[in-house]
């Protein structure tokens, strides 16, 4: 799931909660580019009310730019990384058990010729058998970010745009790096490329 516009418009309007001039105002979205991040030191990550994910993201931006402070305000930040995710669940097989059962009775008579036996009659058997099925579900995942600079009290820049899915198999296996890592790795491209020139 992407965020829409009138998300991005919400997570605005938090941004500019400090500034009660800047709240009457819709936000000014201009477009940059990622050359921007050149002598950032602050950023702010916003997932919503996923606190985990934040914390993932935050973790995995700290472990690559140790010197990057990630605030707890976004007032305190010069950037804000803002990512989303979501997953569905899709039915890719359905696996079939039968088990089966035999039992029946002979009617006859014998005659005995040494070591081995005749049997002349009827038989009659029953078979009855059960099958059981179960669903297997894999899952697909998608996940979506933006990168935004603050360059006034209601004016911000558009960055950076991420938009990125995966398949797990039934058992939890993919061979695709989450959504959220592959944005955090364009990130921390970016940030290096413009602080490297």
């Amino acid at each position: 799931m992407r965020y829409t516009a009138k998300q991005i418009l919400a997570v605005f309007f938090l941004l500019s909660l400090g500034n009660l001039s800047a709240i009457a105002q819709e936000p000014v979205i201009e477009y940059g580019q990622p050359s921007e991040l050149k002598g950032i030191s602050k950023i702010y990550v916003h997932t919503g009310l996923d606190i985990e994910l934040r914390q993932k993201i935050a973790a995995d931006i700290k472990s690559k730019l140790p010197n990057l402070t990630i605030c707890d305000k976004p007032e305190d930040a010069e950037v804000f990384l803002l990512f989303n995710t979501n997953s569905q669940r899709f039915l890719t097989g359905v696996i079939s058990t039968t088990n089966g059962e035999s039992s029946g009775s002979l009617q006859g008579t014998g005659t005995t010729m040494g070591d081995s036996t005749m049997i002349s009659g009827t038989y009659s058997d029953q078979t009855s058998s059960t099958t059981s099925s179960s669903r297997l579900y894999g899952k697909f995942e998608d996940g979506s970010g933006y990168v935004f600079k603050r360059i006034g009290d209601n004016r911000f820049r558009a960055l950076m745009s991420f938009a990125d899915s995966r398949k797990v198999s039934p058992v939890g296996f993919s061979f695709e790096r989450k959504p959220r890592v592959n944005f955090v790795r364009k990130f921390v491209t970016a940030y290096k490329e413009a602080n490297t020139k």
